[in-house]
Formats: structure tokens, sequence, C-alpha cells
């Protein structure tokens, strides 16, 4: 069956979008084009995009093609996803402050921490939550520091904390008041997708030597290494079936803008130790599929598949 020509369309705007450049090699006459241009807003929402297409459609040489109000509904949905970023900004450097005077370690996870270091615009990534990765070690401190802040357990984690509750690797927390989630880590890997070996063979300790000191919202935080981030989000892309196309441009993103700092060799090193070089080629091949984004990583994995079928 052929696709939807507003489908057609959808992908074409995001291959651009994921290429930067904001005019591209061939123009389409949409002009008399006959577009439900509602139903491809819709798709940018579902995606988590719409404040990237408000950005893109509006500076583009596509802008003459747009209605005037399927334009103005999505500067709409960019400056929500500005708001609710913003509050969830200002959660999350209180938090991060509080964290600072209690000496806990801390490193911010995707969301609106991805939108602030690597988007550089934090309307361009939508974000539901607050994730943070700290020590296991640290847990106890953690949970009184949120308790003082007026955080408490989700629904579903129970009153009180077991080893075996422990072991999921993370916990939801929310606040009544600001009604803000916070979602607290202790390892990469979460115990809701069964990879057991990929959980037991990242150690943790690893992962915080290579961490990077910085500061986010005036707070004294860790950052990860550029191969840990990647895989790490390639983990949170495959868990998650690759549902939205904005976990997509977190890879690209990152990738951009770590290009001099990514040692391909060690990474896909690490992903075989790891036991997550499926993964790691899962998700490159799907930028390519998806988005016409090919990665270096991409062509290595296929010479040491080639590699690997010779010697068998």
């Amino acid at each position: 069956m052929k696709p939807k020509k507003e489908d057609q369309l959808f992908y074409f705007l995001c291959r651009s979008f994921a290429s930067g450049r904001k005019e591209t090699q061939s123009t389409q006459d949409l002009s008399g084009a006959n577009l439900n241009w509602s139903y491809i807003r819709q798709k940018f929402i579902q995606e988590g995009l719409a404040g990237y297409a408000y950005v893109f459609l509006n500076t583009s040489v596509y802008k003459k093609y747009v209605p005037e109000g399927i334009l103005a509904k999505l500067k709409t949905d960019y400056y929500y996803a500005l708001l609710r970023n913003t509050l969830i900004s200002q959660e999350a450097e209180r938090i991060l402050g509080a964290f600072n005077q209690e000496s806990i370690a801390v490193i911010p996870l995707k969301g609106v921490f991805l939108a602030e270091s690597v988007y550089q615009n934090i309307a361009l990534r939508p974000s539901a939550d607050i994730d943070l990765l700290i020590r296991k070690e640290d847990f106890s401190r953690t949970a009184t520091l949120l308790d003082s802040l007026g955080y408490s357990l989700s629904l579903g984690c129970g009153d009180t904390l077991t080893e075996d509750a422990l072991s999921l690797n993370s916990l939801m927390y929310v606040n009544k008041v600001t009604t803000s989630a916070l979602h607290l880590h202790w390892h990469l890997i979460n115990s809701v997708w069964p990879l057991e070996s990929a959980r037991d063979s990242i150690a943790m300790d690893e992962v915080w030597l290579k961490a990077k000191p910085g500061i986010i919202y005036g707070a004294k935080v860790f950052s990860l290494s550029a191969d840990w981030l990647l895989l790490y989000l390639c983990h949170h892309c495959f868990k998650h079936y690759f549902a939205k196309l904005i976990l997509s441009f977190d890879l690209i993103k990152v990738i951009e803008a770590s290009r001099e700092e990514i040692d391909w060799d060690k990474l896909i090193e690490d992903a075989n130790r790891l036991e997550m070089t499926a993964q790691l080629q899962y998700c490159f091949y799907y930028l390519s599929l998806r988005l016409h984004y090919f990665t270096p990583g991409l062509a290595k994995l296929k010479r040491q598949n080639a590699s690997t079928r010779r010697m068998g």
C-alpha cells in the first residue's frame, strides 16, 4: 500500500530537521496538493516534534505552503512546550540545589537536561518528568532529601522499600503540590526491560569514573560521557520500541554535539562486551531508514558483521 501523501511529507520534513538544513535539494510544489495539514500537525505532536516543526516551517521555503491557521497552532504548541519545560526546569533547579547542599552526586538524564545541553532550546524537546541518576549507596540519603522536598513514592511502589524494590534500578516519585514527577535511577538499565546480562555487565563505578563534572541550572552535576550517553539512549529507544521520533532525535543531537569526543571503535567494543550490540546496530539502522541519517557506527557494525560471517 502506498503511504499517504501526508505521511510522505511528514517524513520528508523530519529528514530535513535531522539534516539541519532549512532547505532541501528538491522542493515540492505543495500549493495545489490539497494536503490535510491538521493530520500532519497531529503527527508532529504525537512524535514529539511540534516544536521542531514550528521553528523549521516558520523559517523555511515551505512556510508559504502551510495554512496560516496550522502555523499559528504549531506556534501555540511550541510555546506550550516552552512553558511546560520552563516549569520543569525550575523544579529541577530547586532539586539539584538541594542535592548540592547535601553533597549527593547526581547525573541528570534525558528530558529537559538534553533540551538544555544539546538541543539548546528547551522548547524543542518535550519532557514529562525529571530523570536523575545517583549512586545506589546514596539512595537512603536521597530518599530522605526527596521527602523533605515534598516528594513521595508513586502509587504502586508501596509505602516501604525492600531489597527487592531496590533491585528495580529506579523508582518514580511525585510531588502532589507541584504535580512534578521525578524518576530516580541508580543504574542505566531499568528492570522493566529483560536485559539482565547487560545490566549485570555494566559496572556503574566505570560509568561514574568517566562522568564529566559540569554546571546546570547553577548546580554542580555530572554528565554521562558521550559513549555511555549513546549506549543509554540507544537502550532507551529500544526499550520504548522507538515509540516517538523525538527519541531518535536525541541520538542525532548527541552525536552532532559530540563528534570530536566519540570513539566509534571503542563504543562498538563496549557494546560487544556489554551484549548491547544488537541495540546499537538497530538504533543506527533505524536512523538511516527513517531519517536518512548515517552514523560512522553503522558502517563499522556492518563490517564487523561481515567479518563475523566470513569467520563462521
